[in-house]
């Protein structure tokens, strides 16, 4: 957990260090205007803002602690942006800002051992593949920094995943050109579509760690994937499979009503 930090009551400007999994870094308290009061921010930074920083996210972020206070973390460089960071308005319409990070699925949660997962590659591909834990921990790493959509209404924002990007795990297969779109597998029989395109976005991966944290079987733990510019329910958690397909097919909750697509700035939650 990365420990609370106190901005002193005469000095919230000075920059503070506070350590998270071993992770140095630095943060600042400054006030937003001369005329309010510098607050405190106490307990874990997790209660004030529920964010565990990573250590290999490379950006200033900031964040609300409250009236009059923000948090900057500075950590080392590799972070990708998804794109949606940098928009001057960062909450989609019909969506509402949250610091915690609701827990939905359908059915239970399989407590799958990280030693044993394993992620096929079928479909349209010169070969099927089937990747190891083995083989897919021993892949570059990266770090994304991004919001997070759901369906439902709620968004939660500077969300920091660590794992694989996809482009590298579809470049241990050879798609063969007629795929255009996948289909994404997870545990319990779920399913959802994509388009290659937006799998192979730059800010997707296959997620193992949030904030610093391995993600839980709770959140999609041992390895999630992550679509930053979709709704949530298109990053399937205890991911299975990905089959490239020629034409669009809808999964589970595709073919109960949900948009193919799931665009959250066009409010594509349902089908029209």
């Amino acid at each position: 957990m990365l420990m609370a930090y106190s901005a002193a009551h005469t000095d919230c400007g000075r920059w503070r260090t506070a350590k998270a999994a071993g992770v140095k870094l630095e943060l600042a308290a400054r006030l937003q205007s001369s005329t309010e009061p510098c607050r405190r921010a106490s307990g874990p930074l997790a209660d004030a803002r529920d964010d565990i920083v990573s250590a290999q996210v490379g950006a200033f972020f900031r964040h609300a602690l409250g009236p009059g206070v923000q948090e900057v973390a500075v950590l080392g460089e590799g972070v990708i942006h998804s794109p949606d960071t940098l928009r001057p308005v960062r909450i989609p319409p019909g969506q509402r800002q949250t610091i915690h990070w609701p827990v939905l699925h359908i059915g239970g949660v399989p407590r799958i051992d990280p030693s044993t997962w394993t992620l096929t590659l079928g479909g349209l591909v010169r070969t099927q593949r089937t990747i190891t834990a083995d083989e897919f921990w021993a892949l570059p790493r990266v770090t994304v920094l991004s919001d997070f959509h759901c369906v439902t209404g709620w968004s939660r924002l500077d969300n920091l995943w660590e794992g694989v990007n996809t482009r590298t795990i579809m470049d241990l297969v050879e798609v063969l050109p007629e795929a255009r779109h996948v289909v994404i597998h997870g545990a319990h029989g779920f399913a959802t579509n994509l388009s290659l395109t937006d799998l192979l976005a730059e800010d997707v991966l296959l997620a193992t760690h949030h904030d610093g944290r391995p993600l839980t079987a709770e959140h999609g733990g041992p390895v999630r994937l992550v679509v930053p510019r979709l709704y949530a329910w298109k990053s399937c958690k205890w991911i299975e499979g990905i089959d490239c397909v020629a034409e669009s097919r809808p999964g589970f909750w595709e073919s109960r009503g949900y948009h193919d697509r799931g665009d959250p700035w066009q409010e594509e939650r349902y089908r029209r």
